[in-house]
């Protein structure tokens, strides 16, 4: 049980470093590569109130984290659904 919850650790530090290297390289291609319309869409969308609450670290952050401690620490031990036969 200890060498499990470690590596849920693991799992939880190696996720903070990458995610904010590399959340803006998508859209950036994106934009660079799309013609003038598809630009003021994606702009749209990226600009708007919604889009940016939703995509603010703290919540992202916080749904991250409850979500793997709920998988890790409930599905995942013993949980009925997960037991086959």
């Amino acid at each position: 049980m200890e060498y499990f919850q470690a590596h849920v650790i693991q799992h939880l530090l190696l996720m903070v470093w990458p995610r904010p290297s590399c959340h803006g390289r998508a859209m950036t291609l994106a934009l660079q590569t799309s013609g003038r319309d598809t630009k003021v869409r994606l702009l749209g969308i990226l600009n708007s109130r919604t889009f940016r609450l939703m995509t603010h670290p703290l919540p992202v952050a916080v749904a991250y984290y409850l979500s793997m401690f709920a998988f890790f620490l409930t599905f995942a031990l013993g949980s009925p659904w997960t037991t086959c036969g």
